[in-house]
């Protein structure tokens, strides 16, 4: 009986075959979606600035906003109202325009307000309540380089400390600043101050909120008080 020293080539387990299907599968899907994302990837850097017809919508808008604003100590800063509220990661250029306030430095995103209704928790007195039918919310840089938060109010601004009757006193203008954190004000347009002493009109104003004392500036000229007759008595 002849007999042969050839040896045949051992056929793999079958488990071993079909591993080595699987991974040539899985390496062609990772080739495929490389490729994919390269193009798509490419595709978006060619397309990054946005058409003129989008150029000022927001990044973000919500309808009937309620925003709560709260200090490091965990204490409420501020309740926020607006029957809109758009966010922007970039500003408008023509937002400061004729405001005295555009210095070129401000932070590029903005939130734009629409009937915004701000209720401000003072640290040491009672709240103030401001409302307008317009306004935005920013960061600014102070003078030490760090930035804080400014609320601009513009169109019928109502500024109000809330007081034990029959004391009042409500701020009114055109456009009004806010500082929330250092609970400061400042107007560079005319105001109209009105409380239980009195009336007082000036060209301007500083305040701060967190004593109640308002600086109005002006010549005498720009700066009338009509005293109430209740106060002669």
């Amino acid at each position: 009986m002849a007999s042969s020293n050839a040896q045949a080539n051992p056929r793999p387990p079958a488990n071993r075959s079909t591993l080595l299907v699987v991974l040539l599968i899985t390496a062609a899907v990772v080739a495929a979606g490389t490729q994919w994302l390269q193009r798509n990837s490419s595709n978006q850097t060619g397309s990054a600035s946005l058409p003129p017809e989008l150029q000022d919508e927001p990044d973000l808008y919500i309808d009937n906003a309620v925003i709560h604003q709260f200090r490091a100590d965990g204490s409420r800063k501020y309740l926020l109202l607006a029957q809109r509220v758009s966010h922007f990661d970039r500003a408008s250029p023509n937002e400061n325009a004729g405001s005295g306030h555009n210095d070129g430095n401000e932070d590029s995103q903005l939130t734009r307000l629409e009937r915004p209704d701000l209720k401000l928790t003072s640290t040491t007195g009672p709240p103030w309540h401001a409302t307008a039918n317009y306004g935005y919310v920013r960061q600014r840089p102070k003078l030490d380089g760090t930035l804080e938060e400014v609320v601009f109010l513009r169109e019928n601004v109502e500024l109000t400390q809330q007081r034990t009757p029959p004391a009042h006193l409500t701020v009114s203008g055109t456009a009004i600043y806010l500082y929330p954190d250092r609970e400061f004000v400042e107007s560079d347009e005319s105001v109209t101050i009105n409380s239980h002493t009195g009336r007082t009109t000036a060209s301007s104003m500083r305040g701060n909120l967190a004593t109640s004392v308002l600086q109005l500036r002006g010549d005498t000229t720009q700066v009338q008080t009509i005293v109430l007759p209740s106060q002669f008595k």
